[in-house]
Formats: structure tokens, C-alpha cells, sequence
């Protein structure tokens, strides 16, 4: 099982915690396979590949009120 985890970049007493991505609000988005993650992010507008396990959105990005930079979306392999 995989779960994607949100990194925010917010300047420091702006500071708000990394949340995992939520499929209605109130659940945890979980994964069957890696690929399927990667497919889901991708279907997001996430393309831009960091490393093999972390993305970001690639072109122009507007930053939001206290936030210096493009969030990141990190896979996690957790236990079922």
C-alpha cells in the first residue's frame, strides 16, 4: 500500500504541518501499487519528477498568501 504525503513551503511562522492526501475529506487516498500513485498524481497536474518518489508540478505556479514555494508530493510505502 502507498499513500501520497503533501511537503508545504511556508515562511517559518506561517508554518503549517504536511497532511496526507484524503480521498473525501475524512479517509486516507491509499494505493494498491506505486504506479498507481504516480498515475493518480499525474492526473492532478503533477508531473515534474524530483526524484523517484517525490513530484512537483511543473510551469508557472502562484504562490499562496505566506508560501514561498510549489508544494511537493512525497510516495510513501506504508503497512496495510
Amino acid at each position: 500500500m502507498y499513500v501520497i504525503k503533501k511537503k508545504c513551503f511556508y515562511f517559518g511562522h506561517l508554518y503549517k504541518k504536511d497532511t496526507t492526501l484524503l480521498n473525501d475529506g475524512h479517509n486516507v487516498l491509499k494505493f494498491e501499487t506505486l504506479d498507481k500513485a504516480i498515475k493518480h498524481l499525474e492526473s492532478m497536474g503533477v508531473d515534474d519528477k524530483i526524484t523517484p518518489q517525490k513530484y512537483t508540478m511543473s510551469g508557472i505556479y502562484v504562490t499562496q498568501w505566506g508560501e514561498y514555494d510549489r508544494p511537493q508530493y512525497i510516495i510513501r510505502k506504508v503497512k496495510k
